[in-house]
Order: structure tokens, then sequence, then C-alpha cells
């Protein structure tokens, strides 16, 4: 079975998100962009990063001032990444190749396939939005070509070119014992029930969605509830003052899956589900579909992402 693979994912955008800071206050407390800035004696922290807290042995010099007071121009944040690689396991009902819901119709055996895709380079812009979030993410693959079948593949009138609807996202932890503490950050579909692109390569009849199963149709990941779409990258330095931030989106091609699929804690489950289909009627179910990638964003000015 073939898988799709796409190195830098608009994703590439939470990567890009350089300085950040976590509001460390309590357990609960969520990785948190912001600026830890020099405001002299008698000040909270005692160091550049604003992690270890002033006591009155050792006075602190420095302050954190929050994502929101940052000046709007500055949490605007643009980058690129390399290879984009998507990973795709299309399960077919053969032989009528026509049921997207779960189940094969009667007398009728499931099948797999997929079709890797590789982009060359991607390219990303978005704007922290709030202590932990970011907003109006683009994305846009460019160089795209099918591996083994497919010629270029497209989701706009330039040939080898996917992109990704607008996106949202969020602050994570991925593995709060580890030193430092790894963050992630989740990208999703800024509208609600809106799926990630929709793409067809030259020298093939089929479309691709990337997005999510729905209730009607179903899903190929056990959720109580179908939908959920998004994607999770690790985000790195943290607790470290800087200009840009590098993303890792991470997957296993064999089972075209990404890892982690949740942040630490109860959150819900977030993944990409993907389903071709086309004017002869051929669909597949609802397939786990995966993506890989690293890439940079960079800011005016130098932020953090505060994980203590």
């Amino acid at each position: 079975m073939n898988h799709v693979r796409i190195r830098s994912i608009a994703l590439a955008v939470p990567a890009t998100l350089t300085a950040l800071a976590f509001a460390a206050s309590s357990a609960s407390a969520l990785p948190e962009f912001g600026q830890c800035y020099k405001k002299g004696p008698g000040s909270k922290y005692t160091e550049a990063s604003c992690v270890t807290k002033a006591t009155t042995k050792r006075p602190g010099e420095y302050e954190w001032r929050k994502a929101t007071a940052i000046e709007a121009a500055k949490r605007k944040f643009s980058g690129t990444g390399g290879e984009v690689h998507l990973y795709g396991l299309y399960r077919v009902c053969e032989p009528s190749f026509s049921v997207r819901a779960q189940k094969c119709h009667e007398g009728e055996t499931e099948g797999t396939f997929s079709l890797p895709v590789e982009c060359t380079s991607e390219f990303n812009q978005g704007e922290i939005s709030g202590s932990n979030a970011v907003k109006n993410v683009t994305v846009t693959f460019r160089g795209c070509e099918g591996t083994t079948a497919g010629g270029k593949c497209q989701s706009t009138e330039t040939a080898g070119e996917i992109q990704l609807g607008t996106l949202k996202g969020k602050l994570g932890f991925i593995n709060k014992a580890a030193t430092p503490r790894e963050v992630g950050l989740l990208l999703e579909p800024a509208k609600a029930k809106a799926k990630f692109t929709t793409y067809k390569c030259t020298s093939l009849p089929d479309s691709f969605t990337i997005g999510m199963g729905n209730e009607k149709e179903g899903c190929v990941y056990p959720q109580k509830a179908c939908g959920g779409d998004g994607v999770i990258s690790a985000v790195t330095p943290v607790n470290t003052m800087t200009p840009e931030l590098t993303q890792t989106f991470t997957a296993t091609e064999e089972t075209a899956e990404n890892i982690p699929s949740k942040f630490e804690g109860t959150h819900p489950l977030k993944v990409l589900e993907g389903y071709l289909f086309n004017s002869e009627g051929t669909t597949s179910m609802w397939s786990k579909v995966a993506e890989s990638l690293t890439n940079s964003a960079k800011t005016p000015e130098a932020v953090e992402i505060k994980a203590n």
C-alpha cells in the first residue's frame, strides 16, 4: 500500500513561532507565548528566560510580558520548510469501490492502497493570537508530485502547489517529565467541519481530501464521536527568547499515523483522515493519513514559549 508524504505542513507555523513562554504557576497551566525583558531591580525573575523566580537572596531584574501585550505587528510570523511527505492508507471495498462508510457491502472485500506524494518546499505564515494560541495560519506546499504515479499534484491552478485551508492552533504539553518539557502545537481548521485540503494529481482521475470522518460516514479512529481533525508538531526551543522556532511533524509511514496524536492529560485525540473520490463513483472509506516535516517560523522580535 502506498503512503502520501508532506514534509512541511502548514503546520510549519507552530514551529515557526519561536520564542514563546509558558506561564508556570501551576501543574495545570499550559505553555505560553510571551517575552522576557529586563526591567531592573525588584522584578519577578532572575534571568533572561523568566524561569527562575526572584528571592530575597537572589533579587530579580526580569519581567514576563504576555503575548497579548506584544504589539500586533510583532506577533506575526512566517517561515519555510523543506521536503513534505504525506502518508495515506486508503481503504476501499472491492469490486465496487463505492463505499465511504466504514463497512463494505456484503460479498465485498476490503483492500488498501496508497499514492505517495512528496513536495519540495513549504511556506507558512500566521500570527500569535493569545497566551497559547495562533490564528490565520496559512500553509502552501510547492513542487508536489506523486512518487510512483500521478504526476504533478495540486489544489490550486498552479502545477505542483497544494494549499491548506486557514488554520488555527494552540500549545500543549507532549511530555512534562522531559527536561526541558516537550511542547507541541496543534493545528486544525479555523472553521468547524472544514477540511485541510482537497487536491488532484494530473495523471489520475481521483481527488484526495484530507480532513476527518464524520458521524454519518464513520471514522477510522476509535473515538466517541468523529471529527476532531488536527495535527500536532513538536516546537522548539522552549524557555528561550528567540526570533525563530522550529516545528517537527513526526509520522509512522507503515501505519500513516502522526506521533503524538494528543497532548498529555485528558485532551481528545487529534488526527488526520482522508478519502479519495472521482466522477465515476469510485470512493474510498475514510482512511488514515499522516504527514512528516520540519520547518521554521520567524517573528520580527524574539519571543519565548514558557514551559515551566
